[in-house]
Order: C-alpha cells, then sequence, then structure tokens
C-alpha cells in the first residue's frame, strides 16, 4: 500500500486522514498541551439538576463507589475503540443550550482508572490530564474537576 502524507497525516490508499489519530498524537506535543498523569476526576457524589427558570430540582444523580469501576471501564472503551477523550470544560456542560453558551474548553483527558486522592484515600476515577497551554491560567484556577456523567438518557 502507498502511504501519502496530507494535512492529518498518513493516509490510506484512498487518500483519506485520520483526524482522530492526529488529534491523540498532538496530545503528546508539548507545545500545545501540559499532560499532568493521575489527576482525580470524579468522585462520588450526589447532584442536582434544577430548573433554571424555577430553581426547583428536576433531577439528582447519585455516584457510588459502586459505580466507579463501571464509569471508568466505559471512558476506557471508548478510547480505545473509538478514540473518544474526555474534555475538560470551564464547568458543566448544560445539555439542550446552544453551543455559544457552553463552558470554554480547558483540555483533555484520557487513560480513566480507579485510585484514591486527598489526605483519607477518597475512592475516585484517575486521568492523565492534557490541558491546552493557550488556557493554562484559566485551568490552574480551577481546582475542582467533575466529569460529565448522567446515568440515564436526559
Amino acid at each position: 500500500m502507498n502511504q501519502r502524507f496530507i494535512a492529518y497525516g498518513p493516509a490510506d490508499a484512498a487518500g483519506h486522514a485520520d483526524p482522530t489519530m492526529k488529534f491523540l498524537r498532538d496530545l503528546e506535543n508539548p507545545d500545545l498541551f501540559e499532560k499532568v498523569t493521575g489527576v482525580p476526576i470524579f468522585k462520588p457524589h450526589r447532584r442536582e439538576i434544577k430548573n433554571p427558570l424555577t430553581g426547583q430540582v428536576i433531577r439528582e444523580i447519585v455516584v457510588t463507589s459502586q459505580d466507579l469501576p463501571r464509569i471508568a471501564a466505559a471512558g476506557q472503551f471508548l478510547e480505545r475503540n473509538h478514540g473518544v477523550i474526555g474534555r475538560m470544560t470551564d464547568g458543566h456542560l448544560r445539555p439542550g443550550e446552544p453551543e455559544a453558551t457552553q463552558p470554554a474548553l480547558l483540555g483533555y483527558f484520557r487513560n480513566q482508572r480507579e485510585g484514591t486522592f486527598g489526605p483519607t484515600n477518597e475512592h475516585c476515577i484517575l486521568a492523565d490530564c492534557y490541558f491546552d497551554k493557550s488556557k493554562k491560567t484559566i485551568a490552574s484556577q480551577r481546582p475542582y474537576r467533575s466529569v460529565e456523567y448522567y446515568p440515564e438518557p436526559m
């Protein structure tokens, strides 16, 4: 097979490049991203989703320690089989709202796994984080992290 190089990297015989694989390779470029390994991104918790107009709780999301292995495995599956990794945003996404009103993208995370963190060794999901260097200042001011997780369809 004759390989050609186009914008996203090696192309197949039909001239198709793979932007997903280029993106995943670019994460390892220290000029673009700062990699921090073993960052706690998710722990057991309870979260309320409120109606933005009334403030009334419309849904409660509960994550237990028993949920963490399944959540980490789902992240590993998506990365391994589809090249889909987690996004780090400046706050939670707002399902149903326009793209322009969504929180800013600060970076990405991959390699989700169970672990512990903090002075009491809290059970959590750890990940390797790739901070967009152009947004490093904002990201460094956000010490808390949480993945987007909805156990059932919204």
